[in-house]
């Protein structure tokens, strides 16, 4: 090692150091020192990819509740090194996520071999398919978000994004008059645990108890209000992802499709135009 010139590395993580120090012993190299510039070279000649990194990317750009800060968290580099390897990526720092933004991030997986989301969930999609014709509201949710609490997560961002534009843009007169219309299905709405069960979100009673939007609804005494709204959102959910698949090209040269979602389509779409209906307060969406 003499005919090496030497520096002093800080040992940033002491796990990760003796971990390295076992994986360099195990695969035979003469040092610690060998291991880690083997990895800087192979960095440096694009043997490393930054496959996990896109494909949180992906998220980041398509669902309302990856920020910048999660997207550094699941691809586990801080997030001054994620901004800075998006502008060596090209990729923008959007106020509203849209679907250029997609189309970015989707051309960075293609010449990366890696596959958009939207191809795994149309082959959910088609499992779920063969086994029966018509799926459920939470057959399409879990095919499309299989992890429950990225599921939930994004149902209930887009919940309260509806509700604070309704604060935003209604009085509280209105909102009671709506929430009154609403009487009939006041224990359905108002039985979250239930609810959630219905579009298989994960129900937590101690945060809900403890949400300071639900408590000003519950003062207000229009609880079933949160409860429309969580179905107003997944419903616009699930075909705000069946449009993004009936869309998506893969290389410009084949369009997945599945035909056999049509009809599901259309029923989600009537089930979100009917709590449009009864409660009209909500914004409409683009």
């Amino acid at each position: 090692m003499s005919d090496y010139s030497r520096t002093t590395l800080f040992i940033v993580e002491k796990e990760d150091w003796i971990n390295a120090k076992s994986l360099a012993e195990k695969m035979g190299y003469n040092s610690v020192s060998d291991y880690i510039f083997d990895l800087l070279r192979a960095d440096r000649e694009h043997r490393i990819s930054y496959h996990s990194l896109l494909l949180e990317l992906e998220k980041y750009y398509e669902l309302e509740h990856y920020t910048l800060g999660l997207t550094a968290d699941k691809a586990g580099f801080p997030e001054r090194i994620l901004m800075n390897l998006m502008q060596e990526f090209g990729l923008p720092f959007p106020e509203k996520k849209t679907a250029e933004n997609t189309e970015l991030i989707h051309k960075l997986l293609l010449e990366n071999r890696l596959c958009p989301r939207e191809v795994d969930s149309i082959l959910r999609l088609k499992t779920e398919l063969r086994k029966r014709q018509t799926l459920s509201d939470a057959d399409i949710l879990c095919s499309i978000f299989p992890d429950s609490l990225e599921r939930t997560t994004e149902v209930l961002t887009l919940t309260r994004d509806v509700i604070f534009r309704i604060l935003e843009n209604t009085t509280l007169k209105e909102i009671r008059r709506s929430c009154e219309k609403l009487v009939e299905c006041r224990e359905t709405y108002s039985d979250m645990r239930s609810l959630f069960g219905k579009f298989a979100l994960e129900y937590d009673a101690e945060a809900l108890d403890s949400d300071p939007l639900l408590e000003s609804l519950r003062k207000e005494n229009c609880i079933q209000l949160f409860g429309k709204v969580v179905e107003y959102a997944s419903l616009s959910l699930i075909k705000r992802e069946l449009e993004r698949i009936e869309n998506f090209r893969f290389g410009q040269v084949m369009k997945m499709e599945i035909e056999e979602m049509k009809e599901n389509k259309a029923r989600i779409i009537k089930q979100k135009e009917q709590v449009e209906k009864e409660l009209p307060i909500i914004p409409r969406q683009e």
